[in-house]
């Protein structure tokens, strides 16, 4: 997560990493947080982050970059990874546990407000009270992605569900489209203004072509972590509703042979999660 020139790193084992981008062609390491568990996902809210290290959700204060400090902690009934924020709840991605929403209003003392689950949750996303969460193997071996009224965290609402290949991230591009980065099927966008019926509206490219891990939309445009071309950045244009039209390559292979596992970006910059 890249916010206010300091980008936000759940780096597993090293645990919370923040690196200052003020100078994007010298980025430093500000400081760090040793999590008890792998640091897996990480949302920022404000003056917090929430970092997911396994079986908790960790509320650290990052007012001060070079001495993250903890203030809360909650437990998850599963293995945590992927976690995003909107407005005091942060949502986990809890495996067997589904979706964990987490009022995370008072930093020091979070707690977990609701939960649904629909097979294995890897991945979540949301967008102004509607929320989207993947469910594999709920009917057997294939993955659903799940829409769910989150307006009350408290109690939140199955609305509809459509099948996505293995998801390995959500993301939104406005209130009605879902793009979804897919290990087997490269980059699908979803419409989503039937919230009880998604259903796939264009295609970015199969698995010939890249092996999408998570991509974040700027404008028209998709920006995608890749496992195939590495050190690279494939650019799709979203402009079109009906196609996902593959635009170039961002091409940094000269820094080494790395997989892309995340990626953020700004209006200027695209930063990318290798290892």
């Amino acid at each position: 997560v890249v916010s206010g020139g300091y980008a936000y790193i759940a780096a597993g084992g090293g645990g919370l990493v923040i690196v200052d981008v003020h100078n994007p062609e010298a980025p430093v390491l500000a400081g760090s947080f040793a999590t008890p568990g792998p640091a897996l996902g990480i949302a920022l809210g404000g003056r917090y982050v929430y970092v997911s290290d396994g079986t908790s959700l960790r509320v650290i204060d990052v007012s001060n970059p070079a001495a993250p400090a903890e203030t809360g902690v909650v437990g998850m009934p599963d293995t945590a990874s992927e976690v995003v924020y909107e407005a005091g709840y942060a949502f986990v991605a809890c495996r067997a546990g589904g979706m964990v929403i987490v009022d995370v209003r008072d930093p020091a003392h979070p707690t977990v407000a609701s939960a649904i689950a629909r097979g294995y949750t890897y991945t979540v996303a949301v967008h102004d009270g509607l929320a989207a969460f993947t469910g594999y193997g709920f009917d057997g071996t294939s993955t659903s992605m799940f829409l769910v009224d989150v307006r009350r965290p408290a109690a939140p609402r199955l609305l509809g569900s459509g099948y996505v290949p293995y998801a390995a991230h959500l993301e939104f591009q406005g209130p009605n489209r879902i793009i979804v980065s897919s290990f087997t099927d490269g980059l699908r966008v979803m419409d989503v203004s039937d919230r009880t019926n998604p259903n796939p509206v264009a295609f970015g490219g199969g698995s010939s072509e890249y092996y999408p891990t998570a991509a974040v939309v700027v404008g028209n445009f998709a920006f995608i972590a890749d496992m195939l071309y590495v050190n690279a950045i494939p650019v799709v244009n979203l402009s079109d509703p009906d196609q996902a039209i593959y635009q170039n390559l961002i091409d940094m292979t000269s820094l080494g042979d790395h997989d892309g596992v995340d990626v953020d970006a700004d209006q200027q910059y695209v930063y990318l999660l290798s290892h």
